[in-house]
């Protein structure tokens, strides 16, 4: 039965493909992969094969006797390894897997792997198990003398490049001490690498093990065959992670073994090494810091936090106040600060003693903010970057502007100071402060005479956006009136009308719609509370032109737009 299994099996096992190890037209050995024919499966399924029973009940143990033997049983072989590792999950279902270095289950013996053993061990030797009644391949075991091919291969299990991790010393049985590793590098070997390679005559090598249910009972046989004869010592085998409580039940203990070990190899590894740990030392230290800092938050009161963010927010606040101290040195009072009057003594925390100096301050902080942005961004480049960083007189726009104040206020005070001028110095203060309602604070201004509003956003700063509408009062229109958050108001929209030139400073402008309407009308804020949006009164001409289709058309242009 045995004899006719075997042979039935070999028949359709003729023609298959493979690998192939040898010496080439040169006779220098070289590793290539030689095509065969198409292999070709087993004429029964794998899934149906009985696993095989205590003391091989109802089956056959075979010993192949040459290499052809076991190349004609390669697809069989490489089926049972995959059926055995399919048993084998489903038995583990409901255990937690373990897995590899990569994160993966162990995958079972590959065909290349399996068809170089059994094409370049030698000798080659070992034991199958076939079911008694069907022929079918239970298991199979093959043995080699160990052979390496390297000159500096070394057995070695107390070195870091052996590869046994501390986790695997915690976990599995292992060559603490290096005492069998020392035995094994004391063995005999000899050979040329570049040739048949190095053989180590007395130590033998496990090269493919594969059952359902019967690899213990097949490794114990070999074991004791093995212990019969006088030809080897030891034995040796290279597990996969499935297979290692397996094989530490049959005796077996991780010894350690290095070959070509690359002196910048190793260099690379343990920078590595440093890196990882520095990066985890780092993220150590941003939790540590992240919970200091929610444990003991920001000192600074929610007013401070507040003017903080907003004067980062408001980066172009000095051109405002350049443009609100330079109107008011149009004004007709406006000599009477444009330089300090004589006696005039600095004030507590005043700062400038004239207009002039207020915007000489502004322009030097100007430039001050632009060099301090510089040097922070160039940082990386210049260690040196945070010295070069300049004081600004004002820090924001509220500074500038107490500082004006204090500016008229010295000047009122100043020795020698007539009634006209001290009147005329609180008129031009009255001023300073009615300029700023230019820039909107609530609902759009109702100056006599001035009827059309711009409202900007911050948001449409980068395309310098606006939106034009036309404010109506609830006399002329027989209106309810406007509360605070609504106004009566008709929008108007940029459009291009024949015969009207248009280029970037001279807009014109169509109603959106015929009559105006109640719109809601609320300035925005952020969430830190910071205005982000305003209204402007400005000043237009009404024109007319002649629209598509004949019929006149009436628009606005906005006046020193």
């Amino acid at each position: 039965r045995a004899a006719h299994g075997g042979w039935r099996a070999r028949e359709w096992l003729v023609e298959m493909g493979g690998c192939y190890t040898g010496k080439d037209e040169n006779g220098e050995l070289t590793a290539r992969r030689r095509t065969f024919d198409e292999v070709r499966e087993p004429p029964y399924p794998m899934n149906e094969v009985p696993s095989g029973k205590k003391k091989l009940e109802g089956s056959l143990l075979l010993k192949p006797p040459t290499r052809e033997s076991w190349w004609c049983c390669l697809t069989e072989m490489l089926l049972l390894c995959n059926e055995a590792a399919n048993r084998q999950a489903r038995k583990n279902s409901n255990v937690k897997k373990k897995n590899d270095a990569d994160g993966v289950q162990s995958k079972p013996l590959g065909l290349e792997y399996i068809a170089d053993r059994l094409d370049t061990d030698d000798p080659i030797f070992g034991f199958m198990v076939r079911s008694e009644r069907e022929g079918w391949l239970q298991g199979f075991i093959t043995m080699t003398t160990f052979t390496t091919w390297h000159d500096d291969f070394m057995w070695n299990s107390l070195v870091r490049e052996a590869g046994i991790s501390d986790d695997d010393k915690r976990t599995y049985k292992w060559d603490y001490d290096g005492a069998l590793a020392q035995e094994l590098q004391n063995q005999q070997r000899t050979g040329d690498p570049n040739d048949e390679g190095i053989v180590w005559p007395r130590i033998a090598e496990v090269s493919l093990l594969g059952a359902l249910g019967c690899g213990g009972q097949l490794l114990s046989l070999m074991l004791e065959e093995l212990e019969l004869g006088d030809k080897y010592d030891y034995v040796v085998l290279q597990a996969t992670d499935n297979a290692v409580m397996f094989y530490e039940n049959m005796g077996f203990v991780r010894v350690g073994a290095i070959a070509r070990p690359a002196l910048e190899l190793m260099a690379q590894q343990a920078a590595e090494a440093q890196a990882r740990a520095e990066r985890r030392a780092a993220q150590i230290e941003a939790k540590r810091e992240k919970k200091n800092k929610d444990k003991f938050p920001d000192p600074r009161t929610s007013q401070e936090l507040f003017l903080e963010r907003k004067r980062h927010e408001n980066s172009a606040w000095r051109d405002v106040c350049k443009a609100v101290i330079k109107g008011l040195l149009q004004h007709p009072e406006g000599d009477h600060a444009k330089h300090a009057r004589p006696g005039a003594a600095l004030l507590p925390h005043q700062k400038s003693n004239d207009f002039t100096a207020v915007l000489e301050a502004l322009d030097e902080g100007s430039a001050a903010a632009a060099r301090n942005s510089y040097m922070r961004s160039n940082k990386e480049n210049d260690p040196t970057a945070w010295a070069k960083e300049v004081s600004t007189i004002y820090g924001d726009a509220e500074e500038c502007v107490a500082d004006t104040l204090l500016v008229l206020k010295a000047n009122q005070a100043a020795a020698e100071i007539g009634s006209d001028e001290w009147f005329a110095l609180d008129r031009l203060r009255e001023a300073f402060v009615g300029s700023w309602k230019t820039f909107g604070d609530a609902a759009p201004s109702e100056t006599p005479g001035t009827r059309f509003q711009v409202y900007v956003d911050v948001d449409w700063l980068p395309k310098r956006g606006f939106r034009l509408f036309e404010m109506f009062d609830e006399e002329k229109e027989g209106g309810r009136g406007c509360s605070k958050n609504a106004v009566l108001a008709r929008e108007w929209v940029s459009s291009k009308l024949p015969g009207v030139a248009s280029d970037s400073d001279a807009a014109s402008f169509l109603p959106k719609t015929p009559k105006p309407r109640r719109l809601a009308w609320t300035l925005r804020r952020g969430k830190d509370g910071v205005l982000q949006s305003a209204t402007i009164a400005v000043s237009v001409t009404r024109q007319t032109a002649q629209a598509k289709g004949g019929a006149p058309a009436e628009y606005v242009m906005i006046e020193e737009q």
